[in-house]
């Protein structure tokens, strides 16, 4: 997925933000990582379903709905 920092990121809880009815969909279908390419830095991140399922929380956004955010520290650096 791409996505813009200025957009996506929740600065408040540090954390990338993921639609979270797009997510359990995904994960219904066999989803078992996300891989995001930060269209800002040009960095490319990686967090595992685990890893989500371990850390993420949901908060509702408004307007955007529920949201299933996880903290920067647990997306791993795969390049620039």
């Amino acid at each position: 997925m791409f996505r813009s920092k200025k957009k996506h990121f929740l600065r408040k809880f540090g954390a990338w933000g993921l639609d979270l009815v797009t997510f359990t969909e995904l994960r219904e279908r066999g989803l078992t990582g996300i891989t995001l390419f930060e269209k800002d830095s040009g960095n490319t991140y990686f967090v595992s379903l685990n890893n989500i399922l371990d850390n993420g929380f949901v908060d509702l956004f408004p307007p955007y709905g529920e949201q299933i955010f996880v903290g920067a520290e647990h997306w791993e650096l795969l390049g620039h």
